[in-house]
């Protein structure tokens, strides 16, 4: 290096050594971005071909989640192993349920169904709402029965309000079971009778 003093051309040297070593670095780790985005390609076009063998179409599937609005851009609980043939969506507002979606496994279908209509998803609900389970996990009080039909409430609601003190007209002006057809007034008031704090 013609006309530099040579206490400069160490310096200039090290760092065209260093750009060099930076720029090779960035090139593996582009090639490597290259070679995983290729893989990507490869394995997504497998599960689509897979998919289509289980008789699950892809874009049907799209044009569901587009109709129950589960868009990318949504919250929701997601879950894909196309591998499997397995497709799940919960559309989740604040601690609700506002809509399912299960494609090739489906054992959580009734109790997700029933949380979307009478509960909430609480945090170890969510936790175990795309797993294959028939019923909620362990901590989460089932309803029990229906007892009346035409306004949806459960033995173990009523069940709990005559244990607080409630007779047939606290539970029929709070939980409003037996004041539609009346099929069930006879039932009710033998979980009165059973299970009144004045029936020990």
């Amino acid at each position: 290096m013609d006309g530099l003093p040579n206490e400069r051309i160490k310096p200039i040297m090290d760092a065209a050594i260093a750009r060099f070593e930076e720029f090779s670095a960035l090139r593996i780790e582009l090639d490597e971005a290259n070679t995983k985005l290729a893989d990507r390609k490869m394995i997504d076009r497998a599960k689509g071909l897979l998919m289509k063998q289980r008789g699950i179409d892809a874009a049907i599937i799209q044009q569901l989640d587009e109709m129950l609005g589960m868009t990318e851009e949504t919250p929701m609980l997601n879950y894909n192993d196309a591998m499997r043939g397995i497709s799940k969506r919960i559309l989740v507002e604040g601690d609700q349920i506002t809509g399912v979606r299960l494609i090739g496994e489906n054992l959580a279908a009734e109790w997700l169904k029933e949380v979307m209509t009478n509960g909430q998803l609480t945090e170890e609900l969510r936790r175990w709402a795309l797993a294959p389970l028939s019923a909620p996990p362990t901590g989460q009080r089932s309803r029990g029965k229906i007892v009346c039909s035409c306004l949806d409430v459960a033995e173990n609601e009523i069940i709990e309000l005559v244990g607080l003190g409630g007779d047939l007209k606290a539970l029929q002006a709070k939980l409003k079971c037996g004041t539609d057809c009346g099929s069930c007034v006879p039932e009710l008031k033998q979980l009165v009778k059973v299970y009144s704090k004045h029936a020990a």
